[in-house]
């Protein structure tokens, strides 16, 4: 399945449920991809990745949120799994330190608050939007395309 074409949408009520959703997608991936994640804190973003790093061979964990040293890349991973967290890198000037174009094209690129980026995406992105349902539910939309602007 292509990716520009992939959407789905799901309801999970467990953080088991929302990785199964990952592997499930990461089964059906194009190779090289950027895969933009948006959503607030706490949504599962990370938890995503830990299910999406499983599927490719990865150990899921060791999956953590590189918050402070913005891109980690997981061993074992094939093609290469890279995570990339913006939180703290919203102004462009750090956003010009990271090298995260080194990444498109080559990787599985995996990218939280993926919004914040302002230096430009490769063609398509494919989006997982999550977002809270309940404490422990989550909705997850996923759609190949150009990101869109909105906020996380």
């Amino acid at each position: 399945m292509s990716f520009s074409t992939f959407v789905g949408e799901w309801e999970t009520e467990s953080a088991a449920e929302t990785e199964a959703v990952a592997r499930e997608c990461a089964a059906e991936w194009d190779d090289p991809l950027v895969v933009a994640l948006v959503g607030p804190l706490g949504a599962g973003k990370t938890t995503f990745i830990r299910g999406v790093v499983e599927k490719r061979g990865g150990a899921p964990e060791l999956v953590r949120s590189p918050t402070f040293t913005l891109v980690n890349q997981y061993e074992g991973t094939s093609p290469p799994v890279v995570h990339a967290d913006l939180y703290r890198a919203e102004q462009i000037e750090a956003q010009e330190t990271i090298g995260l174009e080194d990444y498109f094209g080559s990787t599985l690129l995996l990218v939280e608050w993926a919004r914040r980026w302002q230096l430009g995406w490769p063609g398509n992105v494919v989006t997982v939007e999550l977002s809270y349902t309940g404490p422990e539910s989550r909705k997850i939309i996923i759609r190949g395309g150009a990101l869109d602007a909105a906020g996380d």
